[in-house]
């Protein structure tokens, strides 16, 4: 851009907001598009990041200068974003943005995408934070979704142009598979959603009074309907900031029209759910403070007591970078110790989805950037265009779907770490979430918390260690119990205990109440219990109090670990039995002493059907023993041998233990053998599958790049010749108009170019044809003594411009070389005047 052309620096103070546009293949409509429906007075810069063939020179910005209202450039290195300009990056170029400068590099050498749309959108996420907007569009591959998190992560919005209509849906579907994408549309809509977005404050104003309240609560409940989480814990204004992004999102003005919106569209309540829930992180994230705590965990490690496991927790986990960053660090500590200990690291998070990916431990090269030298080859495998995390480090952390604000926590752990979760939540919440910490945590146990969060509201609970990098050590002289449990602790047990006057105690849905209780239409008994796939207790009967005996320790309650004693061994066996042959089954009697006394108890187990099918319902027969009922007889004085009952309904028992015991054994030996020829051919097709992908996959690049430069080079060359055929039919108008006659011939005697009234050359009733040569044409005999002037300057005998006056045909004849484009090629041009 020239100097003239620039506007006025804007100080760097005024932050600009950005929009960053990537595509590749197929590309340049949407682009085009976008930019087209912007307005001049638009009040942000836009860069397009499109990839283009290196070694061609780009016309992609003449393209849009004439379709755009604002001002277009090519980017160059040090220019000052403006709003209302188009920024397009070069070809095999990497642009970056730093305090609202561009910063230009060459493009890596190799089957990459040039530019990387990647490195565009992290250095705008990192600059511009909540002023960036990045989208994504047409082309192949997976640029830009590394982008499109760094963007989440930082507060920016994130686009991506519909792949159903998208020429190539590649990078669209790779940004959207991340789940940090705000907004999936057609291109078309694009320019007034982008508009919207960026004319929209970022500070709501809010409604005041019993209206805002009133929104709120039904914001909440909608959000609880489609997410099945209760958002009451956020502090507003980040509700509201959240909120009044998805509503310029969706062009609405209003928080009367968006609530609207959610209670008629689920998915638009995911949506704002998942805005709120941002599950993004990054390995070593804020690497000053991974310094420290490894210094810390060296400490720790030193001092740990020989023989006991280390158990660290990372809540809010997210996709995993983070339980992932620590498990690699205590890996790199333990190496070099004689006796390491056992290593546990319990990583949880609310999003199923962000779950998911934990697990797999599978990320792209551009996320792995900021490990430390070495960790990458050390701790991760090469795995198609990605990486995946060895299995010794993926062995050491256990991910699970868990909600801090109302699960139970893990317990006896040594190190946790909650980055960035606290900021989030009301005073009342951060106070509560650090008391259950605090219990989590064994004493002298470390907590990592965000940079801008601390432990003010947890009185006292914890002593710093680097205060600077918010690590903290637990203070074992507060009373380790959490507040907020102490009135909910017995609260299930409060349930599964009621008055005498109410009926039952539900643990779960009236649905499956009723399930139950159509199980049992034949059965006589009062005395039952529902318990699921884990053996947890769902339901409990009013009348079976007598069998279950109330737990010290958390809600959560097994039937194992509640049952009165001498029935748990023999409810297994029974439960077995049920869940394997899918019918109910009736148990041995066993006799256990309940609070009226030594009675003969019979379990029986009836499993569920429908959509309760995991559930089982446990009914108990309670009996007087044979010594009371001959006792309540005693006409029939028939003598009572209760001990040797007793040894046979033991004997009987040990039978029956002893043949499931070895069906058992019977069933997993040949289910072993079978398991182990499976895993051994599966091994060995595994091997084949994977030599082959990794041949495929660097076919696949190279074809990729190869492609992607194909098809801009032909966007280019139809752009060009749509120019062409603009020019030719101009050219074919201002012919007709010419009276002179313009001939350009080569060295060949080739013809290039006749423009004018050509007839007049040659003899009358002759024509030329395409196959003649510039010396066979049918010329009038007046025309003869130019040839062979023509002829010695073709040949390079003379090479002066020269004049001739054809006297018989009235005409003159300028005759001059061309400056051809091969040196190697000689070629004249040659016009003819009638001077009459």
């Amino acid at each position: 851009m020239s100097e003239l052309n620039k506007p006025a620096q804007t100080g760097r103070e005024e932050r600009v907001p950005v929009v960053a546009i990537g595509a590749s293949a197929g590309g340049l409509e949407p682009i085009t598009q976008i930019v087209s429906g912007l307005e001049p007075e638009f009040p942000a810069a836009v860069v397009v990041a499109m990839h283009l063939s290196p070694h061609h020179e780009s016309k992609l910005a003449n393209i849009l200068k004439h379709d755009v209202r604002l001002q277009v450039d090519t980017v160059h290195d040090g220019d000052v974003l403006q709003p209302g300009w188009v920024y397009v990056v070069p070809p095999n170029r990497n642009v970056e943005i730093v305090d609202g400068t561009f910063v230009t590099s060459p493009a890596a050498t190799g089957p990459y995408p040039k530019p990387s749309v990647d490195l565009l959108f992290r250095s705008l996420a990192a600059s511009h934070a909540e002023y960036a907007i990045g989208v994504v569009l047409s082309g192949t591959g997976s640029d830009g979704a590394a982008g499109v998190r760094a963007l989440k992560l930082a507060g920016g919005v994130t686009i991506a142009q519909d792949p159903v209509t998208s020429t190539y849906d590649g990078m669209p579907l790779a940004a959207i598979a991340t789940d940090c994408v705000d907004l999936v549309a057609d291109a078309a809509q694009l320019a007034e959603v982008i508009t919207s977005v960026v004319t929209s404050p970022l500070e709501p104003p809010l409604p005041t009074g019993s209206q805002r309240e009133r929104q709120l609560r039904q914001i909440i409940e909608c959000l609880k309907t489609a997410r099945g989480v209760d958002f009451s814990y956020t502090k507003p204004s980040t509700l509201y900031r959240r909120i009044a992004r998805r509503c310029s999102l969706n062009a609405d003005q209003d928080l009367a029209p968006y609530i609207e919106r959610l209670q008629q569209d689920p998915e638009e309540a995911r949506a704002l759910a998942n805005s709120i829930l941002i599950s993004v992180t990054a390995f070593f994230r804020d690497k000053e403070v991974w310094t420290s705590v490894r210094e810390v965990l060296r400490k720790q490690l030193a001092a740990h007591p020989a023989g006991e496991a280390f158990r660290a927790w990372v809540p809010a986990c997210a996709t995993g970078e983070e339980a992932y960053t620590l498990a690699m660090i205590l890996a790199d500590l333990t190496q070099e110790m004689e006796n390491p200990p056992s290593m546990t690291i319990f990583a949880t998070d609310l999003a199923e989805h962000a779950v998911e990916v934990a697990r797999a431990g599978y990320y792209t090269s551009d996320a792995l950037s900021s490990l430390p030298v070495g960790y990458r080859d050390r701790f991760l495998a090469q795995s198609g265009d990605g990486y995946r995390v060895r299995s010794r480090i993926r062995q050491m952390t256990v991910f699970s779907v868990h909600n801090l604000i109302s699960d139970p926590p893990f317990s006896k752990l040594d190190f946790v770490s909650c980055r960035n979760f606290l900021i989030y939540l009301k005073n009342e919440y951060q106070r509560s979430i650090l008391e259950l910490l605090h219990y989590a945590l064994k004493p002298h146990g470390v907590l990592l918390l965000g940079s801008t969060e601390s432990t003010s509201t947890a009185e006292g609970r914890f002593a710093p260690i680097a205060e600077t990098q918010r690590i903290f050590r637990r203070d074992r002289t507060v009373e380790r119990f959490p507040t907020r449990f102490k009135s909910q602790i017995d609260a299930p047990f409060r349930t599964a205990y009621p008055p005498a006057r109410r009926g039952a105690a539900a643990l779960a849905p009236e649905s499956l109440q009723i399930a139950a209780q159509v199980a049992l239409a034949s059965y006589a008994s009062p005395n039952w219990v529902v318990v699921d796939e884990h053996d947890i207790v769902k339901f409990i009967s009013a009348d079976a109090r007598a069998l279950i005996r109330a737990p010290s320790g958390p809600a959560i309650m097994r039937i194992h670990d509640v049952l009165a004693d001498g029935l748990d061994l023999e409810l297994r066996g029974v439960l077995y039995r049920a869940r394997r042959e899918r019918k109910p089954v009736t148990g041995s009697r066993v006799n256990c002493k309940l609070a009226e006394g030594w009675r003969s108890v019979t379990p029986h187990v009836v499993p569920l059907s429908g959509e309760f099918e995991r559930s089982q319902v446990l009914l108990f027969e309670i009996r007087l023993l044979r010594s009371e009922e001959a006792e309540l007889r005693a006409q029939e004085h028939a003598p009572d041998d209760t001990e040797n009952d007793y040894v046979k309904a033991l004997e009987s028992r040990v039978e029956v233990l002893r043949q499931d015991m070895q069906s058992m054994a019977e069933e997993l030996e040949t289910s072993n053998e079978e398991l182990q020829s499976q895993s051994e051919e599966l091994q060995s097709s595994n091997e084949e599958l994977q030599s082959m992908n990794e041949q495929l996959l660097t076919s696949n690049e190279e074809l990729q790049s190869s492609n992607e430069e194909l098809i801009t080079v032909n966007e280019e060359l139809r752009q060009r010749g749509r120019e062409m055929d603009v020019l030719t039919a101009c050219w074919d108008a201002v012919r007709d108009y010419v009276d002179d006659v313009i001939l350009v011939v080569d060295a060949s005697a080739r013809i290039r170019l006749v423009m004018g009234p050509e007839q007049r050359l040659y003899v009358e009733g002759a024509s030329r044809q395409s196959s003649d040569r510039f010396w066979s044409l049918p010329w009038r005999p007046g025309f003869m003594t130019m040839l062979g002037a023509i002829r010695d300057r073709l040949e390079g005998k003379e090479t002066g411009p020269l004049q001739l006056r054809l006297e018989d045909e009235q005409a003159d004849c300028d005759l001059r070389l061309l400056d051809w484009s091969s040196l190697e090629t000689q070629a004249v041009v040659l016009r003819i005047r009638w001077t009459s």
